[in-house]
């Protein structure tokens, strides 16, 4: 038999007071990710993000509102609480926020579960799934998102061009008007079109009330006319540059054409809604969730219960423990080290000139040490870039970052990209990532791999792991990005930069390792 308070605190006021101490402690315990979100949220591509929770709650009153459930507390509140808290560490100690945020809808399915049972989750469910949508992709799929979608953008603006009979040549990301070249950076990929429309055709694809088959098309829909309409925006600056200079590709005018082109996609979504509806068949677009949704949100008692009595003492102990800070990782700094800084300009044959990184450059990296600087054996070959970043302590905002998402944004294109083992120092076998990259006539080969806590990783899903790993275990996040660039000269062979690679490398190695692997305690 179910232990209830006295009769005073029987109420829906004091019930609804538990559930929403158990929300206050739940967004405090999940504070640190949803501080990382808001930074995201601010970006373009993710500008919408503050008015989904807002119109989740709304859709998701709406919904109770109209099935009037019945309040059944379930056990089950609590381990989905628990599962929540779970994600939580699991995306704290891997770096993953993403896998954070997921942990706090978990939670907020755990405090409507815990107070109103399961069946609350078969009503709002579509509000939860919505929540989804605020969280920010990935960074690992982000960029390889945003590198096609800049390519793919790139050829339908330049076929748009080409229709209008303005003479244009595509290389890559980069339109070639003749006196002017136009490039397609990551800002013009299409995503600050796509992520809203999806997030848009969602709610109009929930909002439209007919057959099942054309609320998927809805849905689906939107990525199509976002790319469309993004190309169509790239045509439009096109043709203004060619007749008016490349001053109506800046400022105002370019954010003007911005504005009209997303409003463009929005009309097409909901002309589309409205050719897809059938009034004989019933087909229609429910205006009902536009407004305000009325009580009473639930049929009979709303009582304390032991459910939502052992939600309410876990969620306080969870906060309780989060403000210890326990369950957020200690991050344990290597002791002694040589100062990546001091690395040194010359070894062998090679003479080194170092270089800085700018203000805002370094501001965006957040990290703890770096070194750039160009080598030369001799005045007859190209330079090797050696661009080493060190992080003491990798968290949310403030880890190694893929050259993957750098070389595509700064207008190269990759002609090749594989991975390889190199013989090093002592027999040694270095995994590295081997990119080849074109802008034009120019092309660079590129070597690149992490170096995190004595293992050599190029694969960003298993770095991710490692880190997770020894961050729980270990209580150590340290790591580093090496990367090494030369030039392949008009007339010489790939196989020539990469013997130019590999010669620097196996001087520069041993170097590297004596100050980059951490192994247990001292310096190997």
């Amino acid at each position: 038999m179910d232990f209830f308070l006295p009769t005073p605190s029987r109420g829906p006021a004091v019930v609804l007071g538990g559930a929403a101490f158990c929300l206050a402690a739940l967004l405090f315990t999940f504070s640190d990710a949803l501080a990382g979100v808001w930074d995201v949220w601010k970006t373009d591509e993710y500008s919408h993000g503050p008015l989904i929770p807002f119109v989740a709650l709304v859709v998701g009153l709406h919904q109770m509102a109209h099935a009037r459930p019945v309040p059944h507390p379930s056990w089950a509140g609590a381990g989905l609480l628990m599962l929540s808290i779970l994600l939580l560490v699991a995306g704290r100690y891997s770096t993953f926020n993403a896998l954070s945020l997921y942990g706090l809808i978990v939670g907020i399915l755990a405090i409507l579960v815990g107070f109103w049972g399961f069946q609350i989750f078969r009503i709002c469910w579509p509000s939860l799934l919505y929540l989804c949508f605020a969280i920010p992709l990935p960074n690992i799929f982000f960029v390889g998102l945003s590198n096609k979608l800049q390519i793919i953008s790139s050829y339908i603006g330049v076929l748009f061009l080409e229709i209008a009979r303005i003479p244009v040549y595509q290389d890559g990301n980069v339109i070639d008007l003749g006196l002017v070249r136009l490039q397609v950076v990551e800002a013009c990929s299409g995503l600050r079109y796509l992520f809203p429309m999806i997030s848009f055709g969602y709610i109009v694809a929930y909002f439209f009330k007919g057959y099942l088959w054309k609320r998927i098309i809805l849905l689906l829909s939107t990525i199509p006319i976002a790319i469309l309409m993004n190309s169509l925006r790239i045509t439009l600056i096109g043709v203004t540059v060619d007749r008016w200079g490349v001053g109506a590709a800046e400022g105002l005018i370019h954010d003007f054409e911005g504005w009209v082109v997303f409003l463009l996609c929005v009309a097409v979504l909901l002309a589309e809604a409205v050719i897809l509806a059938t009034p004989s068949r019933g087909d229609r677009i429910c205006l009902d969730y536009l407004t305000v949704p009325r009580p009473p949100f639930w049929t009979g008692p709303l009582r304390l219960s032991r459910p939502t009595l052992t939600l309410i003492v876990l969620s306080a102990a969870i906060a309780v423990l989060a403000s210890a800070g326990i369950g957020t990782p200690r991050h344990i700094p290597v002791g002694d080290r040589h100062p990546v800084a001091n690395f040194p300009l010359r070894f062998g044959d090679w003479h080194g000139s170092p270089l800085t990184l700018d203000a805002d450059v370094l501001g965006a990296l957040k990290l703890q040490d770096y070194f750039l600087g160009d080598y030369q054996p001799n005045q007859r070959n190209p330079p090797v870039n050696l661009y080493v970043a060190y992080y003491g302590q990798q968290r949310v905002g403030a880890m190694t970052h893929s050259p993957a998402s750098c070389i595509p944004s700064a207008g190269w294109k990759v002609l090749a990209d594989d991975e390889r083992i190199l013989p090093v120092e002592n027999s040694l076998s270095l995994p590295i990532r081997r990119v080849l990259v074109g802008k034009g006539e120019t092309r660079q080969l590129v070597y690149y791999w992490f170096q995190q806590r004595c293992r050599s990783l190029t694969n960003q899903i298993e770095l991710k792991w490692w880190l997770f790993h020894d961050s729980l275990l270990q209580d150590r996040t340290d790591g580093s990005l090496i990367r090494l660039v030369t030039a392949v000269l008009p007339d010489e062979t790939e196989e020539e930069a990469d013997a130019r690679l590999g010669s620097f490398l196996d001087l520069a190695y041993p170097l590297l390792r004596h100050r980059l692997n951490h192994c247990g305690t001292g310096l190997q």
